[in-house]
């Protein structure tokens, strides 16, 4: 990140955009747009202490995506470390919802946005199974609208 900047609600986690991915055109291919909201989500959770793959993987890290919505503003035309605005929308019972945003290293322009949709599953059922109250801690702690009492 070229400078540091906040946000009130949420978590900013940088992600680094390279030279292979963009296409012909000189922008960001589209599909890599996800990926790299897939990065950020995963280097988020393991921030926290999640185990996220390997043979111990935590019981939380058994999700399965649903749904991704993804609006593009405008094209990243270039390689380097952009950031990505993750916020809880809605925390279910076995669900999530994730809004995010792709910003440039400085914050001042927006690239994407939208929302990703996740379900725990229990890995033995492959069945919807109830965040941890770890994760369920963890998740309030992004909600944009604190939860209420």
């Amino acid at each position: 990140m070229t400078e540091q900047f906040t946000v009130s609600y949420g978590a900013l986690v940088p992600v680094e955009v390279y030279w292979d991915d963009l296409d012909l055109m000189g922008t960001l291919y589209h599909p890599r747009f996800v990926a790299l909201l897939d990065r950020a989500v995963t280097a988020h959770w393991a921030s926290k202490g999640y185990r996220l793959s390997g043979r111990r993987l935590d019981e939380d890290g058994y999700q399965l995506l649903r749904e991704v919505a993804i609006t593009f503003d405008r094209p990243i035309t270039d390689f380097g470390t952009v950031v990505m605005h993750l916020w809880a929308e809605k925390a279910g019972t076995t669900s999530m919802v994730l809004g995010f945003r792709l910003l440039s290293g400085d914050g001042a322009e927006e690239y994407a946005h939208g929302h990703r949709v996740s379900i725990k599953i229990d890995p033995r059922t492959k069945q919807p199974a109830p965040w941890t109250a770890r994760a369920r801690a963890d998740i309030e702690e992004l909600l944009r609208e604190p939860a209420q009492v």
